[in-house]
């Protein structure tokens, strides 16, 4: 008596396609399923889109220049040292023509991110100025980075840490460059 395969090539049938469904299934949900059900804690997170530095031979160089109870600001064109950042060097230069942060006070880099950078200080920064020197400095610092088409906001930090308040300004926020 011969054994009928009808049963088995069913059940395989049935098993494939059961199988199929399944794959289907994780296909379309992997495909259509929104973003945004995915825990943060396991949300791939884009990588920070950091910018070189452009490559600039003259920056601005911005000085304040007291006019009765108005500060204005000089402008001269200073050569950038071979392989110094121009912004850095930009920045520095403007620090260092002022009398309201301390001598050591530096800008020590530019972290671009897209259109907003990251200006890092170091400690000697970091100190208490007055209402009219927070404003000049800010600004100063605000005129310096707008030379630089490619950044549209600033941040502040000192020593890798975020700065809170420059005096009675808050810094929580991306602060909008002076064109």
């Amino acid at each position: 008596m011969a054994k009928s395969k009808a049963p088995k090539n069913a059940s395989l049938l049935l098993l494939m396609g059961l199988a199929g469904a399944v794959v289907g299934g994780l296909v379309a949900y992997i495909k259509l399923a929104p973003a945004d059900v995915v825990p943060a804690e396991i949300r791939r997170t884009e990588p920070s889109r950091q910018t070189e530095a452009p490559v600039v031979s003259k920056v601005t160089v911005f000085t304040p220049v007291a006019q009765g109870d108005d500060v204005t600001f000089d402008e001269r064109q200073v050569d950038v040292p071979k392989g110094t950042d121009p912004a850095v060097f930009a920045v520095n230069e403007f620090l260092r023509s002022t009398t309201i942060v301390e001598k050591e006070a530096r800008l020590v880099a530019v972290d671009r991110r897209g259109k907003e950078a990251i200006l890092q200080f170091n400690s000697a920064f970091n100190q208490t100025v007055g209402t009219g020197d927070e404003k000049v400095l800010l600004d100063g610092i605000r005129k310096t980075m707008g030379q630089f088409s490619e950044i549209e906001s600033i941040r502040f930090e000192v020593e890798g840490q975020p700065m809170e308040t420059l005096g009675n300004v808050e810094l929580d926020q991306p602060i909008i460059v002076i064109r």
